[in-house]
């Protein structure tokens, strides 16, 4: 989708007079220029023809039939063009109004100059930030300019212009990042545009790009939980990063509890489907996504043929961040659940909407509250990750080979 930096050269044009007012000796010229009727009405002509250069695009979001006209536009970038234009006429007129009020009681040139030239570049901020679009989300693929700069940085740091898939690590599988193979780059969450330090212990915090059998891959050490109080937005930043940054398939690990009898400690698990039970949807809007099929059975076919020991289970995410009750546990038993865990089901969502192939694999690293009569505890799930690093990373690379 075109965004604002793709036309942020209109910028410029339509305000250079702004920044010649503090160089110019006198007022004559300014005087005509704001003057002239016709100057508030150069940005608009200048996101008029930008408009129509695009208007096959323009119109394709407005067709949809899943969108209402108005909606579609308006998460269009040529919505947010359409802001910018209106707050720089707006600026223009408010300049020209300063200007005549401000000469009529004596105010030097030296003074109202920096003020005016404040105000015109006062829209961006108001915008949102220079020069990308204002902060909404975008109904048309989910994708903001958040993703699109983490991806730019992705593949400035990596070399890597596009990545074929990704993987994310949860809890716990830390270990199993060197198993898949050696890492060209690694970049800290913190250094990508959108991207929050994991808060619970066990994620690495850091993303590699490497080479897994003439694949490019990228791999995510670590997530952000939605109990972590940030927001729905910094949970699923990362696939739809992923997708950014062109990967086509997303592969899904996290820590879970065991519900169904027979389950050990140690097992990995392969997600067949979910329970969303955040009461929560990455998704806004009149957007309605088939999730149908959202764990690939093609990919669970190929993890098949890989570990013949593989099982299959449904997924129950909570929101956490305390262990389930035991009545809990029974009531998401009753419910058709074989594994629960507090993330991967908004990521799962996140990515169906983003076009993206999903995979999703479980490591029971504890059976689930009043199987045992143990206590749950965090240190046991790492342990779990530990001990089946070598697995497990060996299972994701040759994965991502036959992806």
């Amino acid at each position: 989708m075109t965004d604002l930096t793709d036309f942020a050269w209109t910028f410029p044009i339509a305000v250079p007079f702004w920044a010649l007012m503090i160089f110019l000796p006198g007022w004559r010229w300014t005087r005509r220029v704001l003057a002239s009727p016709w100057v508030p009405l150069l940005p608009l002509a200048c996101y008029f023809v930008l408009a129509l250069s695009h208007f096959g695009e323009l119109w394709t979001a407005v067709s949809r039939p899943d969108l209402g006209v108005l909606q579609a536009f308006a998460g269009s970038s040529y919505g947010a063009a359409l802001l910018w234009a209106q707050l720089i006429a707006f600026d223009l007129f408010l300049g020209r109004w300063m200007f005549f009020e401000a000469r009529a009681h004596g105010v030097p040139w030296w003074v109202l100059s920096p003020v005016l030239v404040l105000t015109i570049f006062g829209v961006p901020v108001r915008a949102g930030r220079v020069p990308g679009r204002p902060e909404c989300p975008d109904t048309l693929g989910g994708m903001s300019n958040h993703e699109e700069a983490a991806a730019a940085v992705i593949a400035e740091r990596t070399g890597v212009e596009k990545h074929d898939i990704a993987v994310v690590l949860g809890s716990g599988w830390r270990p199993a990042a060197d198993v898949i193979g050696p890492a060209e780059a690694e970049i800290p969450f913190g250094e990508l545009p959108g991207f929050t330090t994991p808060g619970a212990v066990g994620h690495g915090g850091t993303v590699r790009s490497l080479d897994v059998g003439g694949k490019r891959a990228l791999v995510l050490l670590g997530r952000t939980h939605f109990y972590e109080g940030k927001g729905i937005d910094p949970v699923v930043h990362n696939v739809r990063t992923a997708a950014a940054a062109g990967a086509r398939t997303v592969l899904l690990t996290n820590a879970a509890g065991g519900l169904r009898e027979g389950f050990r400690v140690g097992q990995p698990v392969l997600i067949s489907d979910h329970l969303n039970l955040t009461a929560r949807s990455p998704i806004a809007g009149a957007n309605f996504v088939d999730l149908t099929d959202l764990y690939s059975a093609r990919l669970r076919g190929l993890a098949k043929e890989i570990d013949g020991s593989l099982e299959e289970g449904v997924y129950a995410g909570l929101v956490g961040p305390h262990f389930e009750t035991p009545a809990e546990i029974r009531m998401l038993r009753t419910m058709g659940a074989d594994l629960v865990g507090m993330s991967t089901v908004l990521e799962a969502i996140a990515a169906r909407a983003a076009g993206v192939e999903v995979f999703g694999l479980s490591l029971v690293t504890n059976l689930a509250a009043g199987m045992t009569g143990e206590p749950l505890n965090h240190e046991e799930v790492l342990e779990a990750g530990r001990n089946a690093a070598t697995r497990m990373g060996s299972l994701l690379r040759e994965l991502v080979t036959r992806a």
